[in-house]
């Protein structure tokens, strides 16, 4: 389908309302879907060693420098409600008790980045290996982390996960 779109007007699809603004820049009318470039969000949190350590402007910057955005940020401590709605895969498991002491043992920073399609995976990728000893030199837990379990982030590992992590830590956007 081809739209013929005119400076000034707007243009109704299904499901979707397309505004043509001034300069001739094509945008969505708000509750409608943009057509063009997909975003998606996910959850990052900079744990509780990332804090300690004063890592949270370098974490940032690389999260920046990839040209991600970030929509929303929190610095807050965890409590075990909060932690055990994040980690419900892992309720009951040999580690979680473990996981829920060193995630409430300090302050975390609760971010929601935006980018291109599969923001999840990006942030992953720059992130690196769960286990730090592993992770590749240039990602997040590659050039400052020598852990497996103080990993310095966490990143959802799906659009669904992101989407469920998200409504956890920030449920108003």
């Amino acid at each position: 389908m081809t739209l013929a779109l005119t400076a000034g007007h707007s243009h109704t699809l299904p499901s979707t309302q397309l505004v043509v603004g001034k300069q001739g820049e094509l945008g969505a009318a708000k509750g409608s879907v943009a057509l063009g470039a997909m975003s998606d969000r996910t959850l990052v949190l900079l744990k509780p060693d990332a804090i300690r350590r004063k890592l949270a402007g370098q974490i940032i910057s690389r999260i920046e420098s990839k040209d991600l955005t970030i929509v929303a940020m929190d610095l807050r401590q965890l409590d075990a409600d909060t932690l055990a709605r994040h980690y419900e895969d892992h309720v009951g498991k040999g580690f979680y008790a473990g996981l829920v002491e060193f995630m409430s043992s300090g302050p975390v920073v609760a971010l929601v980045v935006e980018g291109p399609e599969d923001t999840w995976e990006v942030m992953r990728t720059l992130m690196g290996a769960t286990n730090s000893r592993k992770a590749a030199g240039g990602t997040i837990r590659g050039d400052l982390s020598a852990s497996f379990t103080e990993n310095l982030v966490h990143g959802s590992d799906s659009l669904a996960s992101a989407e469920r992590e998200i409504a956890i830590f920030f449920p108003n956007l």
